[in-house]
Protein backbone atom coordinates (compact mmCIF):
# COMPACT_ATOMS: atom_id res chain seq x y z
CA UNK A 1 0.00 0.00 0.00
CA UNK A 2 0.97 3.12 -0.71
CA UNK A 3 -0.34 6.57 0.62
CA UNK A 4 0.06 10.06 -1.30
CA UNK A 5 -1.89 14.05 -0.95
CA UNK A 6 -3.29 12.98 -4.55
CA UNK A 7 -3.64 9.74 -6.17
CA UNK A 8 -5.00 10.01 -9.62
CA UNK A 9 -6.26 7.42 -12.43
CA UNK A 10 -5.92 8.69 -15.60
CA UNK A 11 -2.70 10.70 -17.35
CA UNK A 12 -5.00 12.54 -19.90
CA UNK A 13 -4.96 16.52 -20.10
CA UNK A 14 -6.49 17.09 -16.81
CA UNK A 15 -4.54 14.14 -14.82
CA UNK A 16 -1.35 15.30 -16.11
CA UNK A 17 -2.07 18.95 -15.38
CA UNK A 18 -3.27 18.45 -11.83
CA UNK A 19 -0.64 16.11 -10.95
CA UNK A 20 1.98 18.58 -12.33
CA UNK A 21 -0.08 21.57 -10.09
CA UNK A 22 -0.19 19.64 -7.16
CA UNK A 23 3.40 18.10 -6.98
CA UNK A 24 4.58 21.93 -7.70
CA UNK A 25 3.14 23.44 -4.62
CA UNK A 26 5.01 20.16 -2.74
CA UNK A 27 2.18 17.79 -2.73
CA UNK A 28 2.79 14.00 -2.77
CA UNK A 29 1.41 13.18 -5.89
CA UNK A 30 0.84 9.71 -7.84
CA UNK A 31 -0.71 9.01 -11.48
CA UNK A 32 -1.77 5.65 -13.00
CA UNK A 33 -2.19 5.13 -16.84
CA UNK A 34 -3.47 2.40 -18.61
CA UNK A 35 -1.67 3.51 -21.72
CA UNK A 36 2.29 2.63 -22.18
CA UNK A 37 4.60 5.73 -21.69
CA UNK A 38 5.10 5.48 -25.52
CA UNK A 39 1.62 6.58 -26.52
CA UNK A 40 1.02 8.14 -22.98
CA UNK A 41 -1.59 10.45 -24.92
CA UNK A 42 -1.55 9.80 -28.60
CA UNK A 43 -4.68 8.33 -30.04
CA UNK A 44 -8.11 9.85 -30.01
CA UNK A 45 -11.05 9.72 -32.68
CA UNK A 46 -10.92 13.99 -32.58
CA UNK A 47 -9.72 16.72 -34.64
CA UNK A 48 -7.63 17.76 -31.51
CA UNK A 49 -8.16 21.19 -32.56
CA UNK A 50 -8.27 23.93 -29.66
CA UNK A 51 -8.98 27.78 -28.42
CA UNK A 52 -5.74 29.72 -28.89
CA UNK A 53 -6.49 29.86 -25.15
CA UNK A 54 -5.06 26.39 -24.25
CA UNK A 55 -1.61 27.73 -25.30
CA UNK A 56 -1.53 29.93 -21.28
CA UNK A 57 -2.31 26.84 -19.67
CA UNK A 58 -0.02 24.67 -21.35
CA UNK A 59 2.70 27.31 -20.62
CA UNK A 60 1.89 27.19 -16.86
CA UNK A 61 3.01 23.81 -16.86
CA UNK A 62 6.42 24.70 -18.52
CA UNK A 63 5.22 23.58 -22.38
CA UNK A 64 7.08 24.98 -25.26
CA UNK A 65 4.23 25.68 -28.09
CA UNK A 66 7.01 24.96 -30.43
CA UNK A 67 6.87 21.44 -29.55
CA UNK A 68 3.45 20.66 -29.21
CA UNK A 69 2.09 22.84 -31.98
CA UNK A 70 1.19 21.30 -35.12
CA UNK A 71 -0.60 24.06 -37.23
CA UNK A 72 -2.14 27.02 -36.60
CA UNK A 73 -5.79 28.04 -38.33
CA UNK A 74 -7.49 31.41 -38.44
CA UNK A 75 -10.95 30.49 -40.40
CA UNK A 76 -13.00 27.34 -40.25
CA UNK A 77 -15.22 26.29 -43.74
CA UNK A 78 -18.48 24.53 -43.69
CA UNK A 79 -19.58 22.62 -46.14
CA UNK A 80 -22.67 20.64 -47.23
CA UNK A 81 -22.99 17.09 -48.10
CA UNK A 82 -21.66 17.68 -51.79
CA UNK A 83 -18.90 20.07 -50.86
CA UNK A 84 -20.67 23.32 -51.54
CA UNK A 85 -19.42 26.68 -49.61
CA UNK A 86 -22.30 27.61 -46.38
CA UNK A 87 -20.12 29.58 -44.72
CA UNK A 88 -16.58 30.71 -43.35
CA UNK A 89 -15.51 31.22 -39.88
CA UNK A 90 -12.73 33.29 -38.73
CA UNK A 91 -11.60 31.57 -35.49
CA UNK A 92 -7.68 31.17 -33.96
CA UNK A 93 -7.09 27.89 -33.65
CA UNK A 94 -4.20 25.04 -32.92
CA UNK A 95 -3.76 21.72 -33.75
CA UNK A 96 -2.16 19.95 -30.87
CA UNK A 97 0.06 17.24 -31.50
CA UNK A 98 -1.28 14.61 -29.01
CA UNK A 99 1.57 12.37 -28.47
CA UNK A 100 4.51 15.21 -28.46
CA UNK A 101 2.28 16.70 -25.94
CA UNK A 102 2.11 13.39 -24.11
CA UNK A 103 5.75 12.39 -24.07
CA UNK A 104 6.38 16.83 -22.59
CA UNK A 105 4.09 15.83 -19.57
CA UNK A 106 5.48 12.92 -18.93
CA UNK A 107 9.00 14.37 -18.85
CA UNK A 108 7.79 17.72 -16.74
CA UNK A 109 5.92 15.20 -14.34
CA UNK A 110 8.90 12.89 -13.54
CA UNK A 111 10.90 16.52 -13.16
CA UNK A 112 8.08 17.42 -10.65
CA UNK A 113 8.46 13.85 -8.70
CA UNK A 114 5.04 12.89 -9.78
CA UNK A 115 4.99 8.97 -8.83
CA UNK A 116 3.61 7.80 -13.12
CA UNK A 117 2.58 4.11 -13.25
CA UNK A 118 1.90 3.38 -17.16
CA UNK A 119 0.55 0.33 -18.44
CA UNK A 120 -2.28 -0.61 -15.46
CA UNK A 121 -5.85 0.39 -14.86
CA UNK A 122 -7.22 2.16 -11.56
CA UNK A 123 -9.80 -0.55 -11.00
CA UNK A 124 -11.34 -0.58 -8.19
CA UNK A 125 -12.32 2.46 -5.28
CA UNK A 126 -11.33 1.95 -1.88
CA UNK A 127 -14.53 2.80 0.12
CA UNK A 128 -14.32 3.32 4.01
CA UNK A 129 -17.77 5.03 5.69
CA UNK A 130 -18.74 6.18 3.34
CA UNK A 131 -15.41 8.06 1.93
CA UNK A 132 -13.07 7.22 -1.10
CA UNK A 133 -9.90 6.49 0.45
CA UNK A 134 -7.85 5.38 -2.84
CA UNK A 135 -7.81 2.91 -5.49
CA UNK A 136 -6.17 -0.28 -6.62
CA UNK A 137 -4.76 -0.81 -9.95
CA UNK A 138 -4.72 -3.26 -12.08
CA UNK A 139 -1.55 -4.57 -10.45
CA UNK A 140 -2.76 -5.00 -7.51
CA UNK A 141 -1.17 -2.01 -5.56
CA UNK A 142 -2.97 -0.13 -3.81
CA UNK A 143 -2.94 3.53 -3.81
CA UNK A 144 -3.79 5.94 -1.31
CA UNK A 145 -4.66 9.80 -0.73
CA UNK A 146 -6.00 12.68 1.04
CA UNK A 147 -8.31 13.20 -2.56
CA UNK A 148 -8.55 10.45 -5.70
CA UNK A 149 -9.48 11.58 -8.52
CA UNK A 150 -10.86 10.01 -11.90
CA UNK A 151 -9.61 11.55 -15.26
CA UNK A 152 -10.09 8.17 -16.91
CA UNK A 153 -12.06 9.84 -19.94
CA UNK A 154 -15.83 8.70 -21.04
CA UNK A 155 -15.57 5.35 -19.54
CA UNK A 156 -15.16 7.47 -16.11
CA UNK A 157 -13.85 3.68 -14.68
CA UNK A 158 -13.96 5.07 -10.86
CA UNK A 159 -16.73 7.92 -11.21
CA UNK A 160 -19.04 4.94 -12.13
CA UNK A 161 -18.41 2.75 -8.89
CA UNK A 162 -19.94 5.29 -7.68
CA UNK A 163 -23.41 5.71 -9.34
CA UNK A 164 -25.86 5.64 -6.13
CA UNK A 165 -23.70 8.66 -4.49
CA UNK A 166 -23.65 10.85 -7.39
CA UNK A 167 -26.62 12.77 -8.90
CA UNK A 168 -25.95 11.10 -12.47
CA UNK A 169 -23.03 9.19 -13.03
CA UNK A 170 -23.80 7.44 -16.65
CA UNK A 171 -23.66 8.97 -19.85
CA UNK A 172 -26.80 8.59 -22.13
CA UNK A 173 -26.88 7.37 -25.80
CA UNK A 174 -27.60 10.88 -26.75
CA UNK A 175 -24.86 12.05 -24.89
CA UNK A 176 -22.11 11.33 -26.52
CA UNK A 177 -20.87 10.70 -30.23
CA UNK A 178 -18.53 7.44 -31.95
CA UNK A 179 -16.32 9.43 -33.80
CA UNK A 180 -13.94 7.61 -36.32
CA UNK A 181 -10.48 9.23 -37.71
CA UNK A 182 -8.27 8.72 -40.27
CA UNK A 183 -4.51 9.73 -40.65
CA UNK A 184 -3.98 9.84 -44.27
CA UNK A 185 -1.51 11.26 -46.53
CA UNK A 186 -1.95 14.97 -47.28
CA UNK A 187 -4.35 15.37 -49.79
CA UNK A 188 -5.42 18.18 -51.94
CA UNK A 189 -4.60 21.68 -51.44
CA UNK A 190 -8.26 22.15 -51.91
CA UNK A 191 -8.59 21.41 -47.98
CA UNK A 192 -6.11 24.21 -46.76
CA UNK A 193 -7.83 24.63 -43.41
CA UNK A 194 -9.90 22.91 -40.86
CA UNK A 195 -13.31 21.62 -42.93
CA UNK A 196 -17.01 20.67 -41.42
CA UNK A 197 -19.11 19.05 -43.47
CA UNK A 198 -22.59 18.77 -42.58
CA UNK A 199 -24.88 15.47 -44.12
CA UNK A 200 -27.59 13.95 -41.91
CA UNK A 201 -26.54 11.03 -44.45
CA UNK A 202 -23.65 10.67 -43.52
CA UNK A 203 -23.41 12.09 -40.22
CA UNK A 204 -27.02 12.18 -38.70
CA UNK A 205 -26.95 14.67 -35.40
CA UNK A 206 -23.28 15.13 -36.26
CA UNK A 207 -20.57 16.25 -38.56
CA UNK A 208 -17.61 15.11 -41.12
CA UNK A 209 -14.43 16.91 -40.58
CA UNK A 210 -11.20 17.24 -42.60
CA UNK A 211 -7.85 19.06 -40.96
CA UNK A 212 -5.04 19.66 -42.85
CA UNK A 213 -1.17 19.12 -41.33
CA UNK A 214 1.85 19.96 -42.25
CA UNK A 215 2.49 16.46 -42.84
CA UNK A 216 -0.96 14.54 -43.17
CA UNK A 217 -4.38 15.46 -43.36
CA UNK A 218 -6.88 14.03 -40.64
CA UNK A 219 -10.58 13.01 -42.11
CA UNK A 220 -13.15 11.93 -39.40
CA UNK A 221 -16.72 11.84 -38.68
CA UNK A 222 -18.97 11.51 -35.26
CA UNK A 223 -22.42 11.30 -34.73
CA UNK A 224 -24.48 10.17 -31.57
CA UNK A 225 -25.56 6.55 -31.65
CA UNK A 226 -29.04 7.33 -30.85
CA UNK A 227 -29.14 7.63 -34.93
CA UNK A 228 -29.60 5.07 -37.41
CA UNK A 229 -25.56 2.74 -36.69
CA UNK A 230 -24.27 1.86 -39.92
CA UNK A 231 -20.43 0.93 -39.97
CA UNK A 232 -18.01 3.79 -39.14
CA UNK A 233 -15.57 2.20 -41.58
CA UNK A 234 -18.28 2.37 -44.12
CA UNK A 235 -19.25 5.96 -43.57
CA UNK A 236 -15.41 6.93 -43.91
CA UNK A 237 -15.12 5.20 -47.19
CA UNK A 238 -18.26 6.69 -48.30
CA UNK A 239 -16.83 10.07 -46.83
CA UNK A 240 -14.05 9.51 -48.92
CA UNK A 241 -16.07 9.16 -52.01
CA UNK A 242 -17.57 12.15 -51.54
CA UNK A 243 -14.44 14.38 -51.33
CA UNK A 244 -13.08 12.04 -54.10
CA UNK A 245 -9.37 11.08 -52.59
CA UNK A 246 -8.23 7.22 -52.58
CA UNK A 247 -5.55 8.50 -49.78
CA UNK A 248 -2.52 6.35 -48.39
CA UNK A 249 -4.48 5.61 -44.50
CA UNK A 250 -2.00 5.58 -42.32
CA UNK A 251 -3.32 5.02 -38.62
CA UNK A 252 -7.00 5.11 -38.18
CA UNK A 253 -8.79 5.84 -34.03
CA UNK A 254 -11.83 5.02 -33.03
CA UNK A 255 -13.74 6.07 -29.73
CA UNK A 256 -16.60 7.87 -27.71
CA UNK A 257 -16.63 11.45 -26.68
CA UNK A 258 -19.31 13.29 -24.54
CA UNK A 259 -21.24 16.24 -25.77
CA UNK A 260 -23.64 17.24 -23.31
CA UNK A 261 -23.34 19.29 -20.22
CA UNK A 262 -21.52 18.55 -16.97
CA UNK A 263 -21.92 16.10 -14.43
CA UNK A 264 -24.36 17.01 -12.08
CA UNK A 265 -21.32 17.36 -9.34
CA UNK A 266 -17.65 16.18 -9.88
CA UNK A 267 -17.40 15.89 -6.36
CA UNK A 268 -17.61 13.46 -3.57
CA UNK A 269 -16.02 12.40 -0.25
CA UNK A 270 -12.09 12.01 -1.03
CA UNK A 271 -13.12 12.10 -4.37
CA UNK A 272 -13.16 14.26 -7.55
CA UNK A 273 -13.91 13.96 -10.97
CA UNK A 274 -12.36 15.95 -14.36
CA UNK A 275 -12.14 15.66 -17.70
CA UNK A 276 -14.02 13.85 -20.48
CA UNK A 277 -15.07 11.28 -17.00
CA UNK A 278 -17.18 14.94 -16.25
CA UNK A 279 -18.21 16.26 -19.59
CA UNK A 280 -15.90 19.05 -19.01
CA UNK A 281 -14.76 19.84 -22.69
CA UNK A 282 -16.65 20.22 -25.69
CA UNK A 283 -15.61 19.64 -29.25
CA UNK A 284 -17.42 22.77 -30.59
CA UNK A 285 -16.63 25.18 -27.56
CA UNK A 286 -12.79 25.90 -27.10
CA UNK A 287 -11.74 22.36 -27.52
CA UNK A 288 -11.73 19.04 -25.36
CA UNK A 289 -8.20 19.38 -24.38
CA UNK A 290 -8.98 23.30 -23.17
CA UNK A 291 -12.11 22.23 -21.26
CA UNK A 292 -10.01 19.72 -19.40
CA UNK A 293 -7.06 22.27 -18.58
CA UNK A 294 -9.41 24.53 -17.73
CA UNK A 295 -11.26 22.27 -15.22
CA UNK A 296 -8.08 21.20 -13.74
CA UNK A 297 -6.18 24.39 -13.18
CA UNK A 298 -10.05 25.05 -10.71
CA UNK A 299 -9.68 21.99 -9.39
CA UNK A 300 -6.23 22.28 -8.06
CA UNK A 301 -6.56 25.63 -6.56
CA UNK A 302 -9.96 24.47 -4.54
CA UNK A 303 -7.75 21.04 -3.66
CA UNK A 304 -4.77 22.87 -2.47
CA UNK A 305 -6.64 25.07 -0.16
CA UNK A 306 -8.35 22.03 1.12
CA UNK A 307 -5.49 20.04 1.49
CA UNK A 308 -3.31 23.08 3.86
CA UNK A 309 -6.42 23.22 5.77
CA UNK A 310 -7.09 19.38 6.17
CA UNK A 311 -4.78 16.88 7.32
CA UNK A 312 -7.20 14.01 6.98
CA UNK A 313 -9.17 12.85 3.07
CA UNK A 314 -11.08 15.56 1.94
CA UNK A 315 -14.83 15.67 2.39
CA UNK A 316 -17.51 16.44 0.04
CA UNK A 317 -17.69 19.80 1.61
CA UNK A 318 -14.27 20.43 1.20
CA UNK A 319 -14.46 20.47 -2.09
CA UNK A 320 -18.03 21.59 -3.00
CA UNK A 321 -16.76 24.75 -4.07
CA UNK A 322 -15.45 23.46 -6.94
CA UNK A 323 -19.06 22.58 -8.27
CA UNK A 324 -20.35 26.08 -7.70
CA UNK A 325 -17.20 27.96 -9.60
CA UNK A 326 -17.38 25.73 -12.23
CA UNK A 327 -21.04 25.30 -12.77
CA UNK A 328 -21.26 29.40 -12.62
CA UNK A 329 -18.35 30.22 -14.04
CA UNK A 330 -18.40 28.02 -17.22
CA UNK A 331 -20.85 24.88 -16.23
CA UNK A 332 -23.61 27.22 -17.58
CA UNK A 333 -22.80 27.83 -21.20
CA UNK A 334 -22.18 24.13 -21.52
CA UNK A 335 -25.92 23.54 -20.49
CA UNK A 336 -27.23 26.34 -22.69
CA UNK A 337 -25.31 24.17 -25.96
CA UNK A 338 -26.77 21.29 -24.39
CA UNK A 339 -30.05 22.56 -24.92
CA UNK A 340 -29.55 24.11 -28.92
CA UNK A 341 -27.71 20.84 -29.73
CA UNK A 342 -30.81 18.92 -28.83
CA UNK A 343 -33.14 21.04 -31.07
CA UNK A 344 -30.65 21.76 -33.44
CA UNK A 345 -30.29 17.69 -34.11
CA UNK A 346 -34.03 18.31 -34.97
CA UNK A 347 -33.54 20.31 -37.83
CA UNK A 348 -34.20 19.13 -41.58
CA UNK A 349 -31.50 18.49 -44.27
CA UNK A 350 -31.82 22.14 -45.71
CA UNK A 351 -32.52 24.41 -42.64
CA UNK A 352 -29.28 22.60 -41.01
CA UNK A 353 -27.98 24.15 -43.96
CA UNK A 354 -29.68 27.43 -43.75
CA UNK A 355 -28.50 27.64 -40.36
CA UNK A 356 -24.60 27.15 -41.28
CA UNK A 357 -24.52 29.78 -43.59
CA UNK A 358 -26.51 32.44 -41.31
CA UNK A 359 -23.12 31.83 -38.92
CA UNK A 360 -21.22 35.61 -38.86
CA UNK A 361 -18.02 35.55 -40.27
CA UNK A 362 -16.47 36.42 -37.25
CA UNK A 363 -17.23 34.52 -33.96
CA UNK A 364 -15.32 34.82 -30.36
CA UNK A 365 -15.26 32.03 -27.68
CA UNK A 366 -17.02 34.68 -25.47
CA UNK A 367 -19.71 32.90 -23.28
CA UNK A 368 -22.22 35.38 -24.21
CA UNK A 369 -21.16 36.03 -27.71
CA UNK A 370 -21.94 32.79 -28.47
CA UNK A 371 -25.05 32.34 -26.79
CA UNK A 372 -26.56 35.64 -27.95
CA UNK A 373 -25.33 34.31 -32.21
CA UNK A 374 -27.05 30.85 -31.29
CA UNK A 375 -30.32 32.06 -30.49
CA UNK A 376 -30.42 34.96 -33.03
CA UNK A 377 -29.36 32.56 -35.45
CA UNK A 378 -32.11 30.14 -34.70
CA UNK A 379 -34.86 33.09 -34.83
CA UNK A 380 -33.15 34.69 -38.59
CA UNK A 381 -33.71 30.92 -39.88
CA UNK A 382 -37.05 30.00 -38.46
CA UNK A 383 -40.29 29.69 -40.18
CA UNK A 384 -43.26 31.75 -38.84
CA UNK A 385 -45.24 28.88 -38.47
CA UNK A 386 -43.30 27.30 -35.46
CA UNK A 387 -42.39 30.81 -33.64
CA UNK A 388 -44.12 29.37 -30.42
CA UNK A 389 -42.17 26.39 -30.97
CA UNK A 390 -39.00 28.80 -31.07
CA UNK A 391 -40.18 30.19 -27.72
CA UNK A 392 -40.70 27.08 -25.41
CA UNK A 393 -37.08 26.35 -26.94
CA UNK A 394 -35.82 29.73 -25.69
CA UNK A 395 -37.33 29.20 -22.60
CA UNK A 396 -35.82 26.04 -21.94
CA UNK A 397 -32.27 27.45 -22.75
CA UNK A 398 -33.03 30.88 -19.92
CA UNK A 399 -34.03 28.26 -17.65
CA UNK A 400 -31.17 26.17 -17.77
CA UNK A 401 -28.72 29.37 -18.07
CA UNK A 402 -30.67 30.64 -14.65
CA UNK A 403 -30.48 26.86 -12.42
CA UNK A 404 -27.04 27.00 -13.41
CA UNK A 405 -26.20 30.52 -12.06
CA UNK A 406 -28.02 29.37 -9.09
CA UNK A 407 -26.17 25.39 -8.21
CA UNK A 408 -26.63 24.74 -4.94
CA UNK A 409 -23.67 26.27 -2.07
CA UNK A 410 -24.15 23.01 -0.28
CA UNK A 411 -24.71 19.25 -1.17
CA UNK A 412 -27.86 18.63 0.58
CA UNK A 413 -29.81 20.45 -2.64
CA UNK A 414 -27.55 19.10 -5.74
CA UNK A 415 -30.26 15.91 -6.35
CA UNK A 416 -33.31 18.77 -6.55
CA UNK A 417 -30.83 20.46 -8.92
CA UNK A 418 -29.98 17.37 -10.93
CA UNK A 419 -34.10 16.74 -11.43
CA UNK A 420 -34.70 20.01 -12.51
CA UNK A 421 -32.20 19.95 -15.17
CA UNK A 422 -33.10 16.43 -16.23
CA UNK A 423 -36.91 17.81 -16.28
CA UNK A 424 -36.31 20.74 -18.46
CA UNK A 425 -33.93 18.50 -20.94
CA UNK A 426 -36.85 16.04 -21.12
CA UNK A 427 -39.34 18.47 -22.29
CA UNK A 428 -36.81 20.01 -24.82
CA UNK A 429 -36.56 16.35 -25.91
CA UNK A 430 -40.34 15.42 -26.26
CA UNK A 431 -41.07 18.72 -28.13
CA UNK A 432 -41.85 17.93 -32.07
CA UNK A 433 -40.92 20.10 -33.97
CA UNK A 434 -41.08 20.26 -37.33
CA UNK A 435 -38.33 22.30 -39.00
Amino acid sequence: MKKYDAVIAGGGPAGSFLAHLLASEGYKVALVEYKNAENYMAAKACGSLSSEKVLDLLRIMGIDEKEVVDSRFKTVSILDGTLNDLSRVKLNLVHLDRYNLGQEMLEILAADGVEVLTGYRADELIMKDDVVQGFKSSNGVVYRGRITIDTTGFGGTLRRQLASKLPDAYFEPDDIIVGAVSEINKVSSEFDEPTIILSNTLAPGGYCWVTPLEKNTLIGLGFPPSFDNVLLENRLLYLYRILKIRPLTLRKYYGVLPIRRPLASSVFNGFMVLGDAASHGNPLFEGGIYGALYAAKLADEIISNALTEKDDVLGINDLWTFNVRYMRERGWILGVLDVLRLFIQKFSQKNLYLFASALPEKMSFDLDTILHISLGLLTTILKPRIFWSLMEIAKHTIAIQDLYLQYPESPSGVFTWARKVENILKEVKKKKITI
